[in-house]
């Protein structure tokens, strides 16, 4: 997926969804879409960053109840001032045993999915975000396979949805190798004025 190649332009995107499109005929209702979920299979999809300032990175986006089922995920890194490429998933879609890599800035979005959140196979991250959000309906990156930190530190970006609360703990990420890692690989935005603070626990 190209960047976009001005100022404030779009990038290109691939998208995974089904839209649903109720139709009166008849007096009966015909719903147009209806079928099996979309797959990424396993396909590598590369959203590149953008090299102009101002301009977005490619995207590749998973919403309804879309997989990215056993794919390799890439969103590169942006220069010059442009953003970075982005894997967005939103709604009840599914990661499958999908690899996701980032790298630069870079973004995974899952704030936009229903929660509990998204399970995806491995996180491959050198550099990169995860936006993600907290509050009564939190998301939760859950990794089933490995997480791999090349650089540090991780950075999170905070959305805050109904019922966010000073002093409360967040499930945001987990992952079968997490406790190899210390907090200070981890960074995030603040929120409503508040500083996240991060805690792992578990054990290898």
């Amino acid at each position: 997926n190209f960047p976009g190649t001005a100022q404030s332009a779009s990038g290109g995107y691939t998208q995974f969804t089904v839209y649903t499109n109720n139709t009166a005929t008849s007096g009966k209702t015909k719903a147009v879409g209806q079928g099996p979920s979309p797959t990424a299979a396993n396909a590598t999809i590369i959203s590149l960053g953008a090299t102009v300032s101002g301009a977005y990175g490619g995207s590749t986006q998973f919403g309804g109840n879309a997989t990215a089922d056993s794919a390799l995920l890439i969103a590169m890194g942006g220069s010059g001032g442009g953003a970075g490429g982005q894997i967005v998933f939103y709604d009840q879609s599914s990661g499958g045993t999908a690899t996701v890599r980032l790298s630069g800035n870079a973004v995974l979005d899952i704030s936009s999915h229903a929660a509990p959140g998204v399970t995806i196979g491995n996180l491959e991250l050198t550099g990169g975000t995860i936006a993600t959000t907290i509050g009564s309906s939190a998301t939760c990156l859950t990794i089933s396979g490995k997480l791999s930190l090349n650089s540090s530190p991780t950075a999170f970006l905070f959305k805050g949805a109904t019922g966010f609360k000073s002093g409360t703990a967040y499930v945001i990420l987990t992952a079968p190798n997490l406790s190899s890692f210390n907090v200070g690989q981890f960074t995030g935005n603040i929120l409503n004025k508040l500083t996240p603070h991060f805690a792992t626990s578990g054990t290898n």
